[in-house]
């Protein structure tokens, strides 16, 4: 059953609202009024759980931001709709800052917008709260993966070892190809799974994000990969003008540096080079990561994105064929994306775009609100 609360301490404005639910709402569902700040946070503590809240902008006892992070403390999920008498656009920016789904001026309010808006907001929370359940699995997944299923590998790795080392002379010459298969396998089944587990809990460090330089992100990248560099006699450059981004520090360089990687990696000039440059595209960096390997073939340039989907065999290039698949999660999961363009023989070019902070915009808070409350 579908349950709405209503949180307004007007009579009149409580009786529109419930007539217009009555009317263009199916009819399991359950209404209930509150009056004040207190009552509607009672309200939502009960049973059976409310599934969205009508919310007076004005409502006595509290102000409406901090009454906000009270409702979401209660259920992080909760559709949220809150109104107004005051048609102020500055209210309207800050309710959805808030957390709110929708917004509404009381004397604009119609049945039919008003079950629009009701019925969104729920779609909306019932598809965040499923995405949440499906993160907390994910991170259930990756903690068995790093602290279950490498333990025995260990043992493997370990026991291989000593194998080799208490074997006598002869008898360690015999064994020692097989031996060396199950250690190459133990390590091989080792990077897949760090792999896998940095796949799975890419979004775990979203509450991280700060400005970010990307000039000394490239060279904490020729930092961490100086010795694959030299053993490639490869190159990083970058243009001098490298802006400065918002995201998280630690997923930026592990995403550059899986790129900076797999240029080196895929390479067969005498001279491999990555470089990096960046164009403004007003709302957001786009950031491009160009090198000259071996390129990617037209069919296969959305391929490479998906996790274990590799196009050449392990013997030829080394890899657990989430690279690049984990980069895109890296893009997406700070609301940008990552593709690339390629011509075989001559070179691929990764682009990854992340948006602007909205300060760092020219948007205008009139946009904000038709973004906002626009039917």
């Amino acid at each position: 059953m579908t349950r709405i609360l209503i949180a307004d301490h007007n009579a009149e404005d409580r009786e529109t609202l419930l007539r217009m639910l009555q009317f263009s709402l199916p009819g399991d569902v359950d209404v209930v009024c509150t009056l004040d700040a207190a009552s509607c946070l009672n309200a939502l503590r009960e049973r059976p759980a409310v599934t969205c809240l009508l919310l007076d902008q004005s409502l006595p006892g509290r102000d409406a931001r901090s009454l906000l992070e009270d409702v979401f403390e209660i259920d992080p999920f909760l559709a949220v709709i809150v109104i107004s008498r005051r048609g102020d656009e500055t209210l309207a920016v800050q309710a959805l800052q808030n957390g709110a789904h929708d917004f509404f001026i009381k004397k604009k309010i119609t049945p039919a917008g008003l079950e629009r808006a009701v019925t969104n907001a729920i779609d909306r929370a019932a598809m965040a709260r499923k995405i949440e359940d499906q993160n907390n699995s994910l991170r259930s997944f990756a903690h068995v993966l790093v602290h279950d299923l490498r333990a025995p590998l260990r043992s493997v790795r370990g026991g291989v070892a000593m194998l080799l080392e208490d074997l006598p002379p002869e008898a360690r010459d015999h064994h020692s190809e097989v031996l060396g298969f199950i250690r190459h396998g133990a390590d091989r089944m080792d990077q897949l799974i760090v792999a896998l587990y940095n796949y799975c809990s890419v979004e775990d460090r979203l509450d991280q994000r700060q400005e970010i330089d990307l000039q000394t992100l490239v060279q904490s990248v020729r930092t961490l990969l100086a010795a694959d560099l030299q053993k490639a006699g490869a190159v990083v450059t970058a243009d001098p003008d490298l802006p400065k981004i918002h995201g998280d520090s630690a997923q930026i360089l592990q995403m550059m540096q899986n790129l900076v990687g797999n240029g080196i990696k895929y390479n067969e000039n005498d001279l491999p080079t990555v470089h990096f440059s960046a164009v403004d595209h007003g709302d957001r960096w786009q950031v491009r990561v160009i090198d000259n390997g071996i390129g990617i073939d037209k069919e296969h340039l959305e391929d490479v994105f998906k996790p274990f989907r590799r196009l050449h065999r392990h013997e030829e290039y080394e890899g657990s064929g989430l690279g690049l698949a984990t980069c895109r999660r890296i893009a997406e999961r700070h609301g940008g994306r990552l593709h690339c363009r390629s011509t075989p023989g001559r070179g691929t070019a990764f682009i990854f775009e992340l948006p602007k902070p909205v300060q760092e915009t020219s948007a205008a808070p009139e946009t904000q609100l038709l973004r906002a409350v626009g039917r």
